[in-house]
């Protein structure tokens, strides 16, 4: 037997019953003993459905979600991310965990040598897009774990900052889902200004945590980089999930000779060259194989 709906609606069975309670005594004050009698008798009776069915709302204020009839979990219980320690936690710098080694797999293409960043002078094979990774929901969460274990170790007191940072052009899908695991505002920078600015972010000031997926050498990170600092931000420190063991940029970004003084520490993940890729390779076909 269940509660008519409108009754469900007030909240649960003891709100209900001191609802009828509180509106029999001015009711009986006011001149009106048979509309009071009858608040305080759909108050017995509530008390009396809920004695019989031990209905007392409990569900309704528990913070842990209650299987249904079946067992099963409601389906909107279920958290946007897991509420689990980070994959990339349990991992030391610089060994990706099985996951995020099927993920690179997955979206690495290997072609004719070619060049690598702005200079022209490094030739490399293997180029990994972890753009498209981040699109499908399952690989984007091993990202995002990959990511926010580098940032905890990394960052002493995460309570200090309030914005985390990427290139607009870069990977715009794990700035996002990595700022609302952390607690942090996502911040865009764009490579054109629209209405005058480059950066796009609900806060107008803060300390900003600047992070992007792969980068080889500085030519997206250091304009992103100096234009948060000329709008005024805070941005002391760079996070990246792979760094070409290729390319020239290495744990500085900016420094003497640039626009970005003083310059910002960077900290990657991992490290991998066209060799690590190519072993990669190897060891994912062979499994697949066996």
């Amino acid at each position: 037997m269940e509660l008519p709906e409108w009754v469900t609606k007030v909240g649960n069975v003891w709100a209900l019953v001191g609802l009828c309670v509180f509106a029999a005594i001015p009711l009986t004050v006011a001149g009106w003993p048979f509309l009071g009698g009858v608040a305080l008798f759909v108050a017995l009776a509530v008390l009396a459905f809920a004695a019989l069915t031990g209905d007392h709302g409990s569900n309704q204020s528990s913070g842990d979600p209650s299987p249904d009839a079946t067992g099963a979990e409601p389906e909107d219980s279920v958290a946007p991310y897991p509420v689990e320690q980070p994959r990339g936690g349990a991992q030391p710098t610089g060994t990706p965990s099985a996951d995020f080694h099927e993920v690179v797999y997955r979206h690495l293409t290997s072609d004719q040598p070619n060049f690598l960043g702005e200079d022209d002078q490094t030739s490399v094979r293997f180029f990994v897009n972890l753009r498209r990774a981040a699109l499908q929901h399952g690989q984007l969460e091993v990202l995002v774990d990959e990511l926010e274990g580098l940032i905890r170790r990394s960052v002493a007191y995460l309570d200090n900052w309030d914005i985390l940072a990427g290139p607009k052009s870069g990977n715009a899908a794990l700035v996002l889902a990595t700022a609302e695991r952390l607690g942090l505002k996502p911040m865009f920078v764009r490579d054109r200004k629209l209405n005058g600015q480059y950066v796009e972010c609900a806060r107008t000031s803060g300390r900003v945590l600047l992070v992007d997926d792969v980068a080889s050498d500085a030519h997206l990170l250091l304009p992103t980089a100096v234009r948060i600092r000329q709008a005024g931000y805070v941005c002391t420190n760079a996070f990246l999930l792979i760094r070409r063991g290729e390319g020239t940029l290495g744990d500085r970004l900016g420094g003497e000779g640039t626009d970005l003084r003083p310059p910002i520490s960077v900290a990657a993940e991992h490290v991998m060259s066209d060799e690590d890729f190519a072993r990669l390779v190897r060891s994912m076909e062979a499994a697949r194989e066996s």
